[in-house]
């Protein structure tokens, strides 16, 4: 399972622990670094959705095309007020026949 851990306070705690971990073996200073790394803690984190807006008849409303929500467009509205998705997909554009 895929554990998150924030890198910037992972290199701060390396760079703090510079000292530490030299001893002229590398493979040490590895060893040590590792060992901050996996004693970290995990960060609460959730896969991005990506989605795009599709307008609806009434030309002030648009939906979600991940979750199907119904909203009213504001310009600059970059996530889904209903899932959060977000409105960063491409929209691929079909081939007529």
């Amino acid at each position: 399972m895929a554990r998150y851990i924030d890198a910037e306070k992972a290199m701060a705690r390396i760079r703090e622990e510079r000292k530490v971990c030299y001893r002229g073996d590398i493979n040490w200073g590895l060893a040590v670094a590792e060992t901050f790394i996996y004693d970290m803690p995990t960060e609460d984190v959730a896969p991005v959705v990506h989605a795009h807006w599709i307008q609806v008849q009434n030309y002030s409303q648009y939906m979600c095309s991940a979750c199907g929500g119904i909203t009213i467009f504001e310009d600059g509205e970059y996530y889904c007020s209903n899932c959060g998705a977000k409105m960063d997909e491409e929209i691929k554009e079909e081939k007529g026949s």
